[in-house]
């Protein structure tokens, strides 16, 4: 490739996909700094293990409340397979993302059920039609609730291809990506992900023996 713009196409993709839509979303979408909700300024050392979670439900009578066996298989090996990469990692962090408040319920359970601490944004105002498919944060509370989850470094548990699960993915990419350059995280942190099934993607393709994206 000898044109600069070749060059300069070949430097964008060379950190993946994700990484180039997280940073467009990054440089692109600026919520004001009044909007944001106060898990936004939340920082982890190096030994803290993040991993962030997605659940989204498009049936308006499933309240979340019971989580599925593939929601929690999912967890546990995320976390599990984490803990087994960072050794002298010290304690976990959960970031909990849903459009069903019993959903983010049940997941702080599970959370604390394996020693991990569980991040949920705190939501300054809910919708104004809590009942349709997308839940009481949707608008203003699913942004907010990317600028929290996004923080997570080493896991990631989400609907793979379904696109609000794909933003949080690649926010998280772009995080590592740029906490690398800066020296905030080390260059081999791994990263372990498992995706859950939707309509148009079937878990599995994607998990958690899969190389990072």
């Amino acid at each position: 490739l000898t044109s600069p713009m070749a060059r300069r196409l070949l430097q964008m993709f060379s950190e993946g996909v994700d990484f180039l839509y997280g940073m467009l979303f990054h440089d692109t979408f600026k919520l004001h700094p009044t909007l944001h909700a106060e898990e936004t300024s939340l920082e982890f050392p190096e030994d803290v293990i993040t991993i962030a979670m997605h659940v989204r439900h498009t049936k308006v009578e499933n309240t979340g409340a019971v989580l599925s066996q593939e929601e929690q298989g999912c967890l546990e090996a995320v976390v599990n397979e984490t803990r087994v990469g960072r050794p002298g990692a010290t304690s976990c962090a959960i970031f909990l993302m849903s459009d069903r408040q019993e959903s983010l319920n049940a997941l702080t359970q599970l959370a604390s059920a394996m020693n991990c601490s569980a991040v949920v944004t705190s939501h300054t105002k809910k919708g104004e039609i809590i009942n349709l498919e997308h839940g009481p944060f949707a608008g203003l509370g699913f942004f907010q609730d990317l600028l929290v989850a996004g923080k997570a470094r080493d896991g990631y548990v989400g609907h793979c291809g379904r696109s609000s699960s794909q933003m949080l993915q690649e926010i998280i990419q772009y995080g590592r990506v740029n906490g690398q350059s800066e020296g905030k995280i080390s260059n081999n942190r791994p990263f372990t992900q498992c995706c859950l099934s939707t309509e148009k993607f079937k878990a599995g393709k994607k998990n958690i023996n899969d190389p990072p994206p």
